[in-house]
């Protein structure tokens, strides 16, 4: 886990990566301030492959969520995820180092989707260098990148 704990957990591995995504692309639109770099969410898609871990976990919990959500209309057809990719790939005047997001329960493609605010971690410059550092270092002992 991010937070250097060793014990799996779906629900903090699924937050993690979300946030190194942010912290990621943060440092990514400062060191290439030439290109328009972005983190993206596309909105709920429990139809993904994401909840195997909570399925196998529990899955009376997983299939409870699955029916409030459901039930709520917050989850977003797969197909709405690749229009929403499209959409930002070739909207202009996106400021680089930025989230973007729709709104929760939103399967709209253009409306509602914008600029989101995020945590205090996912603010912190420090933290993005860091994990850039960090993860160049990994990828330089990767027997592929050799």
């Amino acid at each position: 886990m991010v937070d250097g704990t060793l014990q799996f957990d779906g629900s903090k591995t699924y937050k993690d990566s979300k946030l190194c995504n942010i912290l990621f692309t943060r440092f990514a639109a400062q060191k290439y301030s030439h290109l328009t770099i972005v983190s993206f969410n596309p909105g709920f898609i429990p139809s993904t492959g994401l909840f195997d871990s909570l399925r196998d976990e529990n899955w009376a919990k997983a299939h409870t969520l699955m029916f409030l959500v459901w039930l709520g209309g917050f989850s977003v057809p797969v197909s709405v995820e690749g229009d929403r990719l499209v959409a930002i790939v070739h909207r202009t005047g996106l400021k680089s180092g930025s989230y973007y997001s729709a709104d929760v329960g939103s399967t709209a493609i253009e409306t509602g989707f914008g600029e989101r605010p995020v945590s205090k971690e996912a603010s912190s410059d420090d933290v993005a260098k860091m994990l850039w550092e960090k993860s160049l270092r990994i990828m330089a002992n990767h027997p592929e990148v050799k």
